[in-house]
């Protein structure tokens, strides 16, 4: 998270949500860093569906906030596992719109310790803030 909020222009507000089970690593990720929030746990659907409606550009896993903000048309940059890459860019869902960000060369099969699969976890920091910044011009 400092790597990503260090790398984004200071006017940037970062939001971090989650449902309440990842309230306590999403305060440890900002650590008590300027310009980010966390409201992991602390929103409904419907003020989470606000948020992304408002939002400059939208940085997510492929998860339900993701979608939403796919429905919505807010830009988005979504980071998934390389077998799910073909549904983000079907003209069925969404058009091609997001900008879909994964490792294509990585075996996500493979035992692993890491919380993300290598096809999300071993994405440069360089080409995330990139494309976030992209997306919002």
């Amino acid at each position: 998270m400092h790597a990503v909020r260090g790398s984004l222009p200071a006017g940037y507000q970062v939001v971090l949500t989650g449902v309440a089970g990842e309230a306590d690593r999403a305060e440890g990720a900002r650590a008590d860093m300027q310009g980010v929030q966390n409201l992991a746990g602390k929103t409904t659907v419907q003020e989470l569906i606000n948020l992304l409606a408002n939002a400059r550009a939208v940085l997510a896993l492929d998860s339900g906030a993701a979608h939403i903000a796919a429905h919505l048309r807010v830009p988005l940059v979504v980071m998934t596992r390389t077998e799910a890459r073909e549904g983000w860019w079907s003209e069925a869902m969404y058009d091609g719109r997001p900008t879909v960000l994964t490792e294509e060369g990585e075996d996500d099969e493979a035992p692993r310790t890491t919380p993300y699969p290598p096809s999300i976890e071993n994405l440069s920091l360089q080409t995330v803030v990139r494309s976030v910044l992209q997306c919002t011009i």
